[in-house]
């Protein structure tokens, strides 16, 4: 079985235990979710979801390994169950630590997890980016926000948050900034248009952004 038909089968198995705690809770019963998400959790990563949620991220980067690389996939699908996991939970924990470790994660692989698998979790991670906008705007919150709305394609979304860790970090990002404009000019007048970033406006971005950097350089 190819890598990524595997990763879809577990997502399609995500989609089914998050069913049957819907329906649970629809119905009236207690919806134990803490341990289907659990079970998931074993057979997906092979430990429990406490312990794999509390792994620092740098371990979970040389635990997560394929071909000597990170498996970026999965990485990606341990983020939609953390967060899914917050979603679930009535005692807050939509912008938690939990959470908060689903979009330092989600920033750090997002580029990198193949399309097919990011489409899978797009509604989800979405959800999670839209959380943390209403957040107090850290740079470390702005930062994840801004490589995790340009993984999903939410192209004008990761500006304004460039835009907005630029304002509190001048100078800082100036590389990375001008990295982002030219990445995106690699994409096809669709995909920019679907982003909320035309062609000619990323264009306009990338040459205010070096003519900014130069001008507070």
């Amino acid at each position: 079985m190819l890598k990524s038909d595997y990763i879809l089968r577990m997502v399609e198995q995500l989609v089914q235990a998050l069913a049957r705690i819907a329906g649970r809770r629809q119905a009236g019963e207690p919806a134990s979710f803490e341990q289907e998400l659990d079970d998931f959790s074993k057979t997906a990563f092979g430990m429990s979801l406490d312990l794999v949620a509390g792994l620092p991220d740098d371990e979970l980067m040389k635990l997560f390994v394929r071909d000597r690389l990170p498996d970026y996939d999965r990485i990606a699908l341990l983020v939609r169950v953390l967060w899914e996991r917050c979603r679930l939970d009535d005692a807050g924990g939509a912008t938690g630590p939990r959470a908060r470790k689903a979009l330092r994660l989600l920033a750090a692989v997002g580029r990198r997890t193949d399309p097919r698998s990011l489409a899978a979790h797009r509604e989800a991670f979405v959800a999670l980016v839209t959380a943390f906008e209403k957040a107090p705007p850290t740079p470390t919150i702005l930062h994840d926000l801004w490589l995790s709305c340009e993984a999903l394609g939410l192209y004008a979304r990761a500006e304004d948050k460039l835009y907005a860790l630029d304002a509190l970090e001048p100078l800082v990002h100036a590389t990375p900034g001008e990295a982002f404009y030219r990445r995106l000019l690699e994409s096809d007048d669709d995909t920019l248009e679907a982003g909320g970033l035309p062609r000619d406006e990323v264009e306009d971005g990338l040459t205010r952004w070096i003519e900014r950097s130069r001008r507070h350089g």
